[in-house]
């Protein structure tokens, strides 16, 4: 027998007449959707995409937490909007495990201004002037195109620490993405 396997939606209303859509379906069925949505329904969909400055806001507030290196796993930072004359380089993924964290806490600068120091120093490349598109750990994966997804290292509850839930809260992130929607104004332009 033949079945469709669960799927999630879930709105976020912004503001009035405004929502945020998260999906978790599969990928032929996320066009059913969107067809319905905006032909039954009458809604304008437009795609979120996060820019340079979210990606990077979630990743140094999720180092500078407490949540500690070991539950956030290993990093995998993607530029993959490179710009150069010759399109010799396209893309560059940096991989970076736990045991290094140590090297770019720093009191004083954010985690990725001493990542990108350091890989300077290293290699003289300059990170801070390329765009992270992607962001993967054990606990999430964000890229550039609005792809979210959350992993089940995250808990549900708003507040785990009333609960007997040691695991990190997707709440925090939520309300990134519902204040990154604010930004935007009725053109769908961030102010």
């Amino acid at each position: 027998m033949n079945t469709i396997p669960l799927q999630n939606l879930i709105f976020i209303e912004i503001e009035s007449g405004v929502m945020l859509l998260l999906m978790k379906c599969i990928s032929k069925l996320s066009s059913v959707i969107e067809t319905f949505l905006k032909n039954d329904l009458g809604c304008l969909l437009d795609p979120l995409k996060l820019d340079n400055e979210f990606i990077s806001e979630i990743l140094n507030n999720t180092v500078a937490s407490d949540i500690g290196p070991e539950n956030i796993g290993a990093l995998e930072l993607a530029y993959t909007k490179i710009k150069n004359t010759n399109s010799s380089l396209a893309s560059l993924i940096v991989n970076l495990e736990t045991h290094h964290f140590h090297y770019f806490i720093n009191k004083n600068k954010s985690f990725l201004d001493m990542l990108y120091a350091h890989t300077f120093a290293q290699s003289s490349i300059h990170l801070d002037n390329y765009q992270l598109t992607r962001l993967r750990c054990k606990l999430y994966f964000f890229s550039y195109e609005g792809l979210i997804r959350f992993s089940s290292n995250m808990s549900h509850h708003p507040y785990p620490e009333t609960t007997d839930d040691p695991r990190p809260s997707i709440w925090p992130l939520l309300l990134k993405l519902y204040d990154l929607c604010l930004s935007f104004d009725d053109t769908g332009l961030q102010d």
